[in-house]
């Protein structure tokens, strides 16, 4: 794969691939397809296909996980014999107000299953396809003075002519390959349990960015209580001033399911793995000590240790499991603050004021629980159970269970193992009844404050 970003003087990526494809079924080949990222979410332009080192005519038709080009091949292609795929376009930035991903000229950033192209299997029932190999290389061509972050490992980079020439080499864990890439200002941070890497496109004070690296640091050594490891080598954490426009932060993007660098959907553009963004148009003297940020990060962080970036998304799972993040993010909030019990209280307050008392207008439970519902839902197993248990019952499910799905019953089956309880039960009470069960309300709730006499007045 080859990446070059053009800043001017028309900004846009230029992407190319060469693939070298064998016919690996039980009969010869006509036609094969694939499929470009989603245009409703890139502006792809100048599509171009050779095969053999010659240009082959394709037909493009709809899709909802983004057009699908068709090859007819002009000779069969038999058992075994291999031949040589050459695939180039063009990421243009989208319009200001439209739905498509726009990029200034000082950064670019390609998000993890949104801007590969995917080779689809042919037809038939155990056709088979698409999946990467072992090992290839991304190429990265950049201006001279870009900070450059992407999957792999780096074995070499040049300077010429003004820019920057980088090769990553890819593997297995790189499946979902992302670029980031711009004009930052870099500060590391090393301590315990991780190095933190602040990015920014602004100068900064160090003593801002060591707060800020303290706090992230704290963060990760919650999450590494409450979920594990990442992984089996300690990797830094990434701070970046966000290299898209802030409009973009928290969009849902819809992507079909099973080939390189695709995924089920993600939150739109979600930072990498190991990444966590500070959104641009928010970022002042004083970003550092609010908390809208610090929250930010920590729900980021929190999709990295569950592996969201590498495997589905917190968007595709069902309700409570997709607010996992949110509960980490809370609980690191408890952590970081001296009064963890009065800001466990703080945040059970808050969602119970958000969900309607059972019976007002809830004649069944919903179809997918909100978000209050789910955090409420956590808090309940803490209190239940213990939070030891339950933050136990979290790191065997997804230690077990790295880089897929998991779902509730994944987490009723490590939490009995941990508590040697039947939990079923009170899972059902929460997932299957309407609203929050009396007894947590209550147990929460403050009592109604008497009114005083010149307030009945003014009924």
């Amino acid at each position: 794969m080859d990446v070059r970003f053009v800043p001017a003087p028309e900004t846009r990526i230029e992407f190319s691939a060469d693939y070298q494809l064998r016919n690996t079924g039980n009969q010869p080949l006509s036609a094969f397809e694939l499929r470009l990222p989603p245009e409703r979410r890139l502006r792809v332009e100048s599509v171009s296909i050779t095969w053999d080192g010659q240009a082959i005519p394709f037909e493009r038709r709809g899709d909802s996980g983004g057009k699908i080009l068709s090859m007819q091949l002009s000779s069969s292609w038999p058992i075994k014999q291999v031949h040589a795929l050459h695939l180039q376009y063009r990421i243009a930035p989208g319009e200001a107000n439209g739905p498509q991903l726009d990029f200034p000229a000082d950064s670019f950033y390609l998000p993890p299953g949104v801007w590969l192209a995917a080779l689809l299997p042919p037809p038939g029932t155990f056709a088979s396809g698409g999946a990467p190999p072992k090992s290839w290389v991304l190429f990265l061509t950049a201006p001279g003075d870009f900070l450059v972050h992407a999957t792999g490992e780096l074995k070499r980079q040049a300077q010429r002519d003004g820019e920057a020439r980088l090769e990553f080499e890819q593997g297995a864990r790189d499946r979902s390959p992302f670029v980031m890439a711009g004009r930052y200002h870099e500060q590391k941070y090393r301590g315990s349990p991780y190095t933190v890497i602040i990015w920014r496109k602004t100068a900064f004070e160090p003593a801002d960015a060591e707060r800020l690296a303290h706090k992230v640091q704290q963060i990760a050594k919650t999450y590494d209580g409450m979920f594990g490891p990442r992984g089996g080598h300690a990797r830094p954490v990434w701070i970046a001033d966000s290299p898209v426009p802030a409009k973009w932060h928290d969009q849902t993007v819809p992507l079909p399911n099973g080939s390189l660098g695709v995924a089920e959907s993600i939150f739109f553009p979600r930072p990498p793995p190991d990444c966590a963004f500070i959104h641009v148009s928010e970022s002042d003297g004083t970003l550092f000590e609010q908390e809208k940020m610090g929250r930010e990060i920590a729900l980021s962080l929190a999709e990295t240790w569950l592996g969201y970036g590498q495997g589905p998304s917190s968007s595709t799972l069902p309700s409570p499991m997709a607010q996992l993040p949110d509960y980490a993010a809370a609980v690191s909030r408890e952590a970081e603050e001296s009064t963890g019990g009065a800001s466990r209280e703080r945040s059970i307050h808050e969602a119970l004021e958000r969900v309607p008392i059972s019976g007002a207008g809830q004649s069944a439970k919903r179809a997918g629980m909100n978000a209050d519902d789910s955090l409420l839902f956590f808090y309940a197993l803490e209190d239940k159970y213990g939070r030891e248990h339950l933050h136990a019952a979290l790191r065997h499910m997804v230690q077990a269970r790295r880089l897929q799905t998991y779902e509730v019953q994944d987490l009723m089956a490590a939490l009995e193992q941990e508590t040697h309880q039947e939990v079923g039960s009170f899972f059902r009470l929460w997932l299957k009844h309407p609203g929050i069960p009396e007894e947590f309300r209550a147990r929460y709730e403050a009592p109604a404050e008497p009114k005083t006499a010149s307030e009945e007045g003014k009924k």
